[in-house]
């Protein structure tokens, strides 16, 4: 009897040890964060799924690694109609933050390994965009502040590139880019001519981590679609 009660405290001893490393690893992870990126560790996002509407209209994805296995992120921003959103209203911009503040979190979960976080290489394609998102005073503020907190959220960048800029999106970046910080610096920005910038992609990415319109491969597979 007396051996059951021991193994039964040391039991209790050994889950209550593995418990609280669990939770100071935690707790160190969060304290290690940017402090506008820590409360997403403490919501509902990972588990929350969003609506079908804003996984097709605001698109982005994983599309691979590169051979040091740092993530691959693509997101089609362009297409992103962050006017629409403005315009709907207070619920709907509410809904597009925990949108946004999901494409973070993702983004940050898959920089996490057993051993160390790696850096996040991120693909912002801007084909499409269009001038009607810059004239809407509302709208472009909207846009400053959720770049800015992708921007933050990217501080752990290995490389980030924006492709397809056209006139209207040079135009946008030359706007904000004073309010988006130092950190935005690590953005190469390249206009709508793929030869220009397919050449310099592929000295980071592997091609066959890559969809054929970026230079990859034709059989690609994106390892995860969220948008």
């Amino acid at each position: 009897m007396s051996r059951i009660i021991t193994n039964y405290l040391l039991t209790l001893f050994l889950m209550s040890t593995i418990i609280c490393g669990v939770l100071t690893g935690h707790a160190d992870f969060l304290e290690n964060l940017p402090p506008e990126i820590q409360p997403l560790y403490n919501s509902d996002l990972d588990t929350w799924k969003p609506p079908e509407h804003l996984k097709r209209n605001y698109p982005y994805y994983l599309s691979g690694f590169d051979e040091e296995d740092r993530p691959v992120w693509v997101l089609e921003f362009g297409k992103w109609n962050l006017r629409d959103i403005v315009e709907q209203g207070k619920d709907a911009v509410i809904e597009f933050d925990k949108y946004v503040n999901q494409v973070i979190l993702n983004v940050y979960n898959s920089t996490i390994t057993k051993h160390e976080i790696v850096p996040a290489i991120i693909i912002l394609d801007l084909d499409e965009y269009e001038l009607s998102q810059l004239t809407s005073p509302a709208t472009v503020a909207y846009y400053v502040e959720k770049l800015r907190l992708i921007v933050i959220a990217m501080k752990n960048l290995h490389a980030a590139y924006c492709i397809n800029t056209n006139f209207v999106a040079q135009r946008f970046l030359n706007l904000i880019k004073p309010l988006l910080g130092k950190e935005f610096e690590k953005f190469e920005i390249y206009g709508n001519n793929p030869a220009k910038w397919k050449s310099r992609i592929l000295k980071t990415i592997p091609s066959d981590q890559l969809p054929s319109w970026y230079g990859g491969s034709s059989n690609f597979k994106p390892v995860m679609i969220y948008g």
